[in-house]
């Protein structure tokens, strides 16, 4: 027998026992006897007796438990195929790759190697013609400072009038006020701010030398108050990310957050990106939520850099599988070629998904090394540590920006 790695389980307050399919979202209630014979399954690789033969049928419907591995992966590639079916979204367009700061947690500091440059606006107006009435929403951003893009604002515009609500992931040093009112005044729907030090020094050896933190706060507090002053609807998140350097500054940088009124704070851990063990370790803990999930991106949706090539995902910073350039090519053109096709087939078999901690191999090694309870007990999928400003509207949804990818 065999459970595959993209589900979980979770025991509720009366003691039921519930394995959720993480792909398909299917549900089976077990008993303790069950779950345990399936944590001896995964820790030692023996399916131990007796087992309600009830529990099984119920998790072989739930499609989570298979007879063999060889089964197992068939039904997670043939889920696969399915999702691909429905066309891809766009998750990022880049407005630029160049950027003033120098982070240390970024791959684009340490490894990018691609031209540098700025998308023109009739490209940009072309992408957003071919998603509009397909999603409502895109970000900005990907490996470079959106805010330095002199047509920033003139994008948003462009992209609202066509039904496209758009977001950015930026740095608060470089948002000066007069171009925070345009983003705000141009409709600007969420903004994540990254702010990872309180301390002049920490926020400077963190994000390099343009990481001014008196620059930083004025313009935060700037932000807020033209955003009070204009009635601007934009979604304003405050984000840490948790290092080494700053894990003493989580309280403070909540006070801030709760000061200065934005929607919503965020602590999380650093990404492991493509770093080597030894690097992620040198950073701090690496963001491990979700264990079970699954990356779904090869086959939901795509991200366009600045010069109008298309890759498939956030974390391909350097342009390592390109399946198209939007130049010359439709969105459509693009997911239906062959270099598209083969990608999905086997995403494992590229350089970019076997080093990224969220591929399904990287997934099954994984639990191989923690264990059956660490790997799979429910995690909710949220923030480190959060905080939410008590008057923000919960039917408005917070869109899956950068890092925070939990959109509520």
């Amino acid at each position: 027998m065999y459970l595959h790695p993209f589900c979980s389980f979770h025991t509720g307050p009366d003691g039921d026992i519930t394995i959720k399919n993480s792909l398909s979202g299917s549900r089976a209630t077990i008993d303790p006897a069950t779950l345990d014979a399936l944590r001896t399954l995964v820790n030692t690789g023996r399916f131990h007796e007796p087992v309600s033969t009830r529990d099984i049928e119920r998790l072989e419907i739930c499609e989570v438990l298979f007879g063999t591995r060889t089964a197992a992966e068939a039904w997670i590639d043939g889920w696969y195929e399915r999702q691909a079916r429905r066309g891809p979204k766009i998750d990022q367009i880049e407005l630029t790759n160049r950027c003033p700061y120098r982070c240390k947690m970024c791959p684009r500091t340490s490894s990018m190697t691609r031209a540098i440059g700025d998308m023109d606006l009739p490209l940009f107006t072309r992408i957003i013609d071919q998603i509009k009435g397909n999603q409502s929403y895109v970000g900005l951003h990907h490996f470079g400072e959106s805010l330095v893009h002199r047509g920033l604002t003139d994008a948003v515009t462009i992209a609202l009038e066509r039904g496209v609500r758009t977001g950015l992931s930026c740095n608060p040093p470089s948002l000066k006020p007069a171009l925070a009112e345009n983003l705000l005044r141009a409709g600007l729907a969420e903004m994540l701010l990254s702010l990872d030090s309180l301390d002049a020094a920490t926020y400077r050896s963190i994000r390099g030398p343009a990481a001014d933190i008196d620059r930083a706060l004025a313009h935060l507090r700037s932000l807020m108050a033209l955003r009070e002053r204009i009635g601007a609807k934009t979604r304003i998140t405050l984000q840490l990310i948790s290092m080494r350097e700053n894990a003493d500054e989580t309280e403070d940088f909540l006070d801030l957050c709760r000061e200065l009124g934005v929607d919503r704070g965020v602590v999380i851990d650093v990404g492991r990106w493509d770093f080597s063990d030894d690097k992620v370790a040198e950073l701090g803990e690496f963001d491990a939520i979700m264990h079970d999930g699954f990356c779904t991106r090869p086959v939901e949706s795509v991200a366009t850099l600045w010069d109008g090539r298309v890759v498939p995902c956030c974390h391909d910073y350097d342009g390592a599988e390109v399946l198209g350039n939007l130049r010359t090519q439709t969105l459509d053109e693009i997911w239906a070629s062959d270099v598209a096709r083969r990608f999905r087939g086997d995403p494992d078999a590229t350089a970019l998904c076997q080093k990224c901690a969220f591929s399904r191999g990287y997934r099954a090694a994984w639990r191989e090394r923690v264990g059956f309870d660490a790997f799979h007990r429910s995690r909710s999928g949220k923030p480190k540590i959060e905080f939410k400003r008590e008057d923000t509207d919960p039917q408005k949804p917070l869109y899956a920006i950068g890092n925070v990818a939990h959109a509520k």
